[in-house]
């Protein structure tokens, strides 16, 4: 569009203000629906403007040194402020100059843009995307992404079409469909425009790749709920506005063009989304590109099958909108319409839901006068399919389970069934042992508190890598385990017991036993599970009773017996795979630690929280929290909080060699200082960390500045053993060298 084109040209012109010491001021007109503009900001009328364009030459403004320079045919003017009055020469020059910009900004813009619409094109989108996934490559997510200042670090892909636009092209005409498209394309614009103005962080773009077909890139940190909503605001502003409305008719025109009346000038728009939050480096970028492409159209489609103007995110549609084809019952084969491109594998289970009873259909009476909604449909589940052959695009299926008298037909929804709904459709295995989720915290934090003998315990079991296993071999495998995991133990420990599952892949045994039989008891559990995971899946057990109490409250702990469960699931998570253990003071210490040096420090922090609430706490904690706060986030002023906490709980030379590396990029360096000595005396006059020699030698000339102390003398030797050493981590570049620069000079007085 001309304002797309103008932007360039204008940006261009300024070098011709800084080309010439006698031009003060250049200035880009253009006109709309007979009113001349300066960017959005509506200008003063110039009929002088009026004449330039007629004559298609330059034009003085009155009296003044300002010359009028016309563009032919774009409705533009340029405006140039000269310092003194120029001679013809001159201002054929200038003439000749702008006509050249004009042509190469107009070049450049056209082999990036749509004709059309002025929207980006194809082109521009290819080389949009592969630059948004080099930036995400380069921050570092991997699949999962961090979390970062608010937001989320992702690639958002939407497609989106206009509905029946063929109608539109078949029933209007051809020039009435680009109307259409050019005020498509304004709306959809100053929407995404709207939305990276209210998201500093996000970028948005807009691609027309050819038709009614438009893309739509957001990338930079944002929630995946946000692109969901601000899609839901564009769908429903399209639905909702005029288009092509009148005031864009004013400026876009459409002479002899047929326009039907405001009440018949409505459209609405499909979408497809697909999003990507991070990537590996032994990811191929074209790949992951080719991939995003695919998802968004796939979801695209599913939206049109749905009945369009809606949105579809490719995630939900392994989970909740892919459609049955066809139903062989000759053969007793499903056939759907999602494969290997929405995740499907060999082995994925899903519910059949009929069209109308998926619970978002209204029930409608129509008595011919009037429509009323009386309620909705409820959500049923048929049958029960398992995909046994997997391909790109479909999958074949066998019924596993049915609802007696009732068929699958072509047309029907489907529900992926999560891992851990290892049940069909009369429920959970109809095992009574299994607590709801609801239920669970209530079972386990009452186990213990319940009964004050020493023969009640808490088991945790957990099955760390059940999501790779769905992957690999399928949920029907992984349901396998989880519902092997539940018959082990109800085979394995005694009555009174229950069993609850608390999250994908965990669950809590409320048991009692003898202290002498649970060494025994646990052997016969880990041999049962080896069985049943059969070299696919690994898992531990941690467990937790009156003995582990004593334990911990031993090592300083504040152990709560209703919060057994959270300890045992501490243990199950510090011990090896296809292991035992029972929770001591050492299991808590040892999550953190793997998890720190996993650089795992987002967990570290989590698992800190958790555990103060759980009333374990100590130095070690502490000092793991600060270096995650110092690696992961570079929050220093918290990493200085925790370090002082891990002082107090437990004084140590390298814990208070940590305290003063987080001052000192706190900027107090007297502190920092003061520490640093602290802890070399601590530690026999060594640095305990021999990084921080350089920090040691800065914050020194800082004290000195400040107080006096310690002397020129001592500061000069701590550089001498700085240098010496080497090393400047910890500092911005440059800044020992300032330092120094700095310590030259005060010696020198």
């Amino acid at each position: 569009m001309k304002a797309g084109w103008l932007n360039e040209f204008s940006l261009e012109l300024m070098d011709l203000k800084n080309s010439s010491a006698d031009i003060k001021e250049v200035t880009v007109f253009h006109s709309r629906a007979d009113e001349w503009y300066v960017g959005d900001n509506l200008s003063a009328c110039h009929d002088d403007f009026s004449v330039a364009v007629r004559d298609g030459k330059y034009r003085k403004l009155g009296l003044s040194k300002t010359y009028a320079f016309p563009l032919n045919d774009a409705g533009v003017v340029v405006c140039v402020e000269f310092s003194i009055f120029p001679k013809t020469v001159k201002l054929n020059l200038i003439s000749s100059r702008i006509e050249q910009v004009r042509e190469n900004s107009r070049h450049r813009f056209d082999a990036l843009h749509d004709s059309l619409t002025g929207c980006k094109n194809r082109k521009s989108f290819e080389t949009d995307l592969s630059k948004a996934l080099e930036i995400l490559s380069s921050s570092g997510g991997t699949g999962g992404g961090l979390l970062a200042h608010g937001g989320l670090n992702s690639v958002s892909l939407a497609t989106l079409d206009i509905d029946f636009f063929k109608r539109i092209n078949d029933s209007r005409g051809h020039d009435y469909g680009d109307l259409v498209l050019r005020s498509f394309a304004w709306l959809v614009q100053d929407q995404c425009s709207l939305i990276q103005g209210k998201r500093p962080k996000l970028r948005v773009d807009l691609y027309r790749l050819g038709g009614e077909e438009f893309n739509i890139l957001f990338s930079g940190e944002v929630e995946e709920r946000e692109v969901l909503d601000v899609l839901e605001e564009l769908r429903s502003a399209i639905e909702r506005e005029v288009i092509p409305s009148d005031s864009q008719l004013a400026v876009i025109g459409g002479d002899g063009v047929v326009v039907p009346p405001p009440s018949e000038r409505h459209v609405t728009a499909s979408f497809g989304l697909a999003r990507l939050t991070g990537i590996t480096p032994k990811q191929n970028p074209s790949s992951v590109a080719g991939r995003l492409k695919v998802h968004s159209d796939k979801a695209l489609y599913s939206a049109k099958g749905a009945g369009r103007n809606c949105i579809r995110y490719f995630p939900d549609i392994l989970k909740k909108y892919g459609r049955v084809l066809e139903h062989d019952s000759s053969a007793g084969v499903v056939v759907i319409d999602i494969g290997l491109e929405a995740g499907v594998v060999k082995g994925r289970e899903f519910f059949v839901v009929p069209e109308r009873y998926t619970g978002e259909r209204n029930y409608i009476v129509d008595d011919g006068r009037t429509r009323r909604i009386l309620g909705r449909y409820p959500r049923i589940k048929t049958a029960k399919i398992v995909a046994f052959d997997v391909q790109s695009e479909i999958s074949f299926c066998s019924i596993s389970e049915r609802r007696e008298g009732i068929d699958v037909v072509e047309g029907d929804f489907l529900e992926s069934i999560p891992l851990g709904l290892f049940g069909g459709l009369s429920g959970l295995h109809g095992h009574n042992e299994i607590s709801r989720e609801i239920e669970a915290e209530a079972v386990l934090r009452s186990w213990l508190t319940g009964d004050p003998g020493d023969s009640r315990r808490v088991l945790s079991i957990r099955f760390a890598d059940i999501r790779e296993v769905e992957r690999s071999h399928g949920s029907v495998k992984a349901n396998e385990i989880l519902a092997g995991a539940v018959a082990a133990a109800k085979r394995v420990f005694p009555a009174p017991m229950r069993i609850v599952q608390t999250e994908i892949g965990q669950f809590g045994v409320a048991l009692s036993c003898d202290e002498d039989s649970v060494d025994e008891l646990m052997e016969r559990m880990i041999r049962l599970l080896y069985e049943i995971c059969s070299d696919v899946a690994d898992f531990s057990l941690g467990l937790f009773d009156r003995d582990s109490m004593t334990i911990g409250l031993e090592a300083g702990y504040s152990l709560d017996l209703g919060a057994a469960y959270d300890y045992a699931t501490i243990a199950a998570a510090s011990v090896d795979k296809n292991a035992w253990r029972r929770f001591d003071a050492r299991a808590p210490q040892d999550v953190i630690s793997q998890n720190y040096y996993s650089n795992e420090y987002e967990k570290v922090l989590a698992d800190y929280d958790r555990f103060k609430e759980l009333g374990i706490v100590g130095s070690m904690f502490e000092n793991f929290a600060g270096l995650s706060h110092f690696v992961f986030s570079g929050d220093a002023e918290l990493a200085g909080v925790s370090f002082r906490a891990a002082v107090e709980y437990q004084d140590s030379p390298v814990v208070r060699s940590n305290l003063a590396i987080a001052q000192f990029y706190c900027g107090r360096f007297a502190d920092a200082y003061d520490n640093l000595n602290m802890a070399m005396a601590a530690n026999a006059g060594e640095h305990p960390n021999e990084n921080s020699s350089n920090i040691f030698a800065v914050a020194g000339l800082e004290s000195h500045l400040l107080r006096g102390d310690p002397d020129l003398v001592r500061v000069s030797e701590l550089f001498n053993v700085a240098e010496g050493s080497g090393n400047l981590s910890f500092l911005k570049p440059g800044q020992f060298e300032a330092a120094r620069s700095k310590l030259d000079d005060l010696r020198a007085v």
